[in-house]
């Protein structure tokens, strides 16, 4: 749900509302599950919502977002059935399982990987800039093998031509040169959960 100044609120409002209804679906089957079914759920009523166009909204203002990360630690609190205090830190580590801006992190970062290897439909080519000579002449900031255009807003700073090379320099470099997407996802998902 895209609004006028994008913002994302308004997306944001509606898949907390979604999630706080399976919230209470995991909540009421707590008692009658184990948490490896309570996983399973999660996986299929919250997770969705989380991820889909994640890379779009995920770096919205850190405000909107924390409501939302609220809603996931409430979910794994559930899941791990802990009370409403126990710090969640160690309850994502132990279940495998990314917080939401880490889950930003890893769509954004798999896109510039699917970016470098040729992955993506020809309409993504001019997402990205690439640091190479053709570019030695403009006014471009360099963020490793990235150029950021200038920019004024911080709407704009929020879109993945100028975020994502942010978070690509940030990788080590044993997870920025694979090539399979099979094996990016399953290193980057292991890197993210051991910052945790």
């Amino acid at each position: 749900m895209i609004d006028p100044k994008f913002t994302w609120s308004h997306h944001l409002t509606y898949i907390s509302a979604k999630i706080s209804k399976s919230l209470y679906i995991l909540n009421r089957l707590k008692s009658k599950l184990n948490s490896c079914s309570l996983l399973s759920i999660y996986f299929s009523l919250v997770y969705p919502h989380l991820t889909y166009c994640n890379i779009v909204w995920g770096n919205a203002s850190k405000s909107l977002i924390h409501d939302l990360f609220l809603l996931q630690k409430r979910a794994i609190r559930i899941i791990c059935k802990t009370n409403y205090l126990f710090h969640t830190d160690i309850l994502f580590r132990n279940m495998n399982l990314l917080k939401l801006s880490d889950i930003n992190t890893y769509f954004t970062c798999l896109f510039i990987s699917k970016y470098l290897n040729n992955q993506l439909p020809d309409v993504c080519n001019c997402f990205l800039i690439v640091n190479n000579p053709v570019n030695a002449n403009y006014n471009l900031r360099i963020s490793n093998q990235f150029v950021i255009p200038p920019y004024r807003t911080t709407v704009r700073e929020k879109f993945v031509r100028f975020h994502g090379p942010r978070l690509w320099s940030l990788l080590p470099d044993s997870v920025t040169t694979l090539t399979s997407e099979i094996t990016f996802k399953s290193y980057m998902k292991r890197w993210l959960i051991q910052q945790i």
